[in-house]
Parts: structure tokens; C-alpha cells; sequence
């Protein structure tokens, strides 16, 4: 009992829960450790208990009750409260342990696993204490935001199923849902009748299955960015995506269709190079749908190729993207200005890799940008300068560059 309350903050996947020994543990144990993650545990120490307690099969009804209590919280929870304080201590820890080197060399998950469980232990801390939490977690964010940012596209090298996108409060409430629904579905027949049963009863406005959205609440975890998606693309998918590629011009939907479900499913490599195809025949430096954001598009696609390491894929993107910034640079949005060469080069390996990341790089640091997206971009570079100091000689004139467009 004395480690329990640590342990459920490594819950930051779902198998952690249940491989988690607790046989040895009475009632009242169980009661003690609802009271703490009730009163003052962390958002994955909650998680965590409701997923333990319903892989057991001898769960109390007064024990029930409460985990229906906690399920709910997570419901009514809005994003902007404690899902954003996680995610803000998440952005905080990542970017603080990137200035040691005490994580060279692990597997980026391990790093990931440590993060978000030192982030759910500064918020157990912060929670206990009598201040603003959510604003203070927010200003220590925001002093290593963008290096977080940096770290975790890089992370697509070796990952690249997962973003730091995915650490948004908006994410995080969907995953934390998905996995709800999990634990409980497992239960359905025999919480008929139950507190719990209204999270699994069809027509209940408290439904956990009728909360999920696609593609949100089947996105990678953070333990998954290098997980291959064992689920197949159903084949009314593809034939959607195979129609809307094959069509002249393409149609977007066909590329939104294979990036969400490359997202979720595993594609076939046929698709891929149906991909590559399309891509020749359209042209996003025309003027698109103002809900059309090229930068979403782009870094989508890209993210397709540093899954499959599909090189004509990756290339393809790239003609595409320099053919956008020759003509109309500032239709690239700038957050997408740093991930797009991260994780385009991720497709290559060894030397090849960091020289397309280079020379992506010391482009775009050429094009006529504007002062934001030269701003943000030469924000990030310093950034990976300073995690990587032997590209200096390389970047060194990019850097110079991007600060000459800001005067």
C-alpha cells in the first residue's frame, strides 16, 4: 500500500493499471487509496485507480459508487481546468529535462513515461497547495514551451506515431475518455443494475462509448509513437481515399481520409503510393477554401511518410511545399514551418537524415517569410542548435538569415 499512490502515476498507459500488483491489498486499503486519488491525486492517478479496479471482479457497490464519481468528474471536467494544467506540467517537465543528458540514449517512450509521471507528481503537489494552479503550471510553461515543442518533433526520428500536439488539453481529455470506455466495456454484462451500469447502458446520456470521436480519441497514447497500429484500414476507407486520389484534380477529401486513417489504421502500401501519385497533380499556392489550412495539410501527409519511412512519399511533399513558398509563403502557417523538415526527415537514416534535415531547413530560412513565421522558426532553430551544436556550421547561416528578416 505504502508505493501504490506512486505507482498509479505511471499509469500513463492503459496496460500499467492492471499489471500493477494489488491482490495483497484489503477494503480498506482500496478505501484509503480512493480517498487519496479523490482528494489529491493527479489526473492519471485517477485514471489509473478506475482501470485497476474494474480489471478486478470482486469491486464492492459502495467501491462502485465512487469510481462512478471519479468517471464523472472526468466527464464534466472542461479542458481548459485540469486537463490543461497536465498539459502545461507535461510541456514544463519535457522541456526542462531536455537541458541534462540524463536521457541520452533511452527509447523516447521511457523519457515519456518519466514525464508525464514527474507531471502528474508536480500536480498532486500544486493541487495541495492554495494557488492558482492551472495559471502557475502555465507560467512555468511558458518558459520552456518551444523547446518542449522542438524536443518532441524530433522525437519523430525514432517515434513518429506521436506529437507534442497530442499533450493538448483537448487530446488528453479524449484519450482519457477512450481509455475509459475500454476498461469499461470489458464489464458491460455484469454492471447491468450497477452505478456503473450508466456509463454502458445504450441511450444513456452517460454512455462512454458515445463520448469518443473520431480520429481524437483513437490517436497514438504517449507510450504509442512507435507502436505499429495493428488495426487494418476497413475497406469502405479505401475505397473512399482510392476514388477521391484517382479523381483530376484529386480531391482533398482523399488525403484528409488517408491522413486520419493512417492516423488510426494501419494502411496498405498500395494507398501510400496512390498518395505519391495525386500529389503531382495539384497546386496549393492557388487559393484554396479559407477553411483550408496548408500547413495541417502538409504536416499531415508528412507525418504519413515518417510512419511508412516512404521516401518518393516524403519527397513528393517536399516539391509540393517549395513549390508553395516560392510562390506564396505565407500560406504556410508557422507552426508548421519547424515539424514539417523534422518529420519529413525522419524517413531517411543516418548521415541522410540529418542532411535533409539541413538543407529543408537553411530553405525555408531563405523564403520570404513573414516577420511571425520568421520569428517562430528562428525560435526553433536556436533551439535545435542548442540540442544539436554540431549543426552549427551547417545552420549557422540560416540562423542569421531568419534574425535579418526580423529587423
Amino acid at each position: 500500500m505504502k508505493f501504490y499512490p506512486e505507482a498509479m502515476r505511471l499509469c500513463i498507459h492503459s496496460s500499467v493499471a492492471t499489471v500493477i500488483r494489488n491482490e495483497s491489498l484489503s477494503d480498506d486499503d482500496f478505501t484509503k487509496m480512493a480517498d487519496h486519488v479523490e482528494q489529491s491525486g493527479s489526473m492519471y492517478s485517477k485514471l489509473g485507480f478506475v482501470e485497476a479496479m474494474l480489471a478486478r471482479d470482486d469491486v464492492s457497490i459502495s467501491m462502485q459508487e465512487r469510481i462512478a464519481g471519479i468517471i464523472d468528474f472526468f466527464l464534466n471536467e472542461p479542458e481548459e481546468g485540469r486537463f490543461e494544467l497536465l498539459s502545461n506540467l507535461f510541456f514544463f517537465v519535457s522541456g526542462r529535462l531536455s537541458l541534462s543528458s540524463g536521457f541520452n540514449g533511452s527509447p523516447v517512450f521511457a523519457r515519456r513515461l518519466v514525464e508525464f509521471s514527474h507531471a502528474s507528481f508536480l500536480e498532486e503537489i500544486l493541487i495541495s497547495e492554495r494557488v492558482d494552479a492551472t495559471t502557475a503550471a502555465f507560467e512555468l510553461a511558458q518558459r520552456v514551451a518551444r523547446r518542449a515543442f522542438v524536443v518532441g518533433h524530433l522525437d519523430a526520428h525514432s517515434e513518429a506515431r506521436w506529437m507534442p500536439e497530442f499533450a493538448t488539453p483537448h487530446q488528453l481529455k479524449a484519450e482519457f475518455i477512450f481509455r475509459l470506455s475500454n476498461a469499461i466495456t470489458t464489464k458491460k454484462t455484469s454492471l447491468e443494475g450497477t452505478p456503473l451500469g450508466k456509463f454502458v447502458e445504450d441511450g444513456s446520456d452517460t454512455q462512454l462509448s458515445d463520448k469518443l470521436k473520431f480520429p481524437f480519441s483513437y490517436l497514438p497514447g504517449p507510450l504509442e509513437g512507435g507502436a505499429e497500429q495493428p488495426a487494418s484500414l476497413p475497406d469502405d476507407w479505401k475505397t473512399l481515399i482510392e476514388a477521391e486520389l484517382k479523381k483530376d484534380p484529386p480531391g482533398v477529401g482523399g488525403f484528409n481520409g488517408l491522413v486520419n486513417g493512417g492516423a488510426v489504421f494501419k494502411l496498405p502500401a498500395e494507398i501510400v503510393s496512390l498518395s505519391v501519385a495525386a500529389l503531382r497533380r495539384i497546386d496549393l499556392a492557388t487559393d484554396n477554401d479559407e477553411n483550408f489550412s496548408v500547413g495541417a495539410f502538409v504536416d499531415g501527409l508528412a507525418r504519413v511518410a515518417a510512419v511508412y519511412r516512404n521516401e518518393q512519399l516524403a519527397e513528393e511533399i517536399w516539391h509540393l511545399t517549395g513549390r508553395v513558398m516560392r510562390r506564396k509563403p505565407e500560406a504556410l502557417e508557422r507552426e508548421a514551418l519547424f515539424p514539417l523538415p523534422t518529420t519529413l526527415s525522419a524517413v531517411y537514416e543516418g548521415e541522410r537524415r540529418d542532411n535533409k534535415l539541413v538543407e529543408m531547413i537553411d530553405f525555408l530560412s531563405h523564403c520570404c517569410l513573414t516577420n511571425e513565421q520568421s520569428s517562430h522558426l528562428g525560435a526553433c532553430l536556436e533551439e535545435l542548435l542548442d540540442l544539436r551544436p554540431e549543426l552549427w556550421p551547417r545552420l549557422g547561416k540560416a540562423s542569421a538569415s531568419l534574425k535579418a528578416q526580423q529587423i
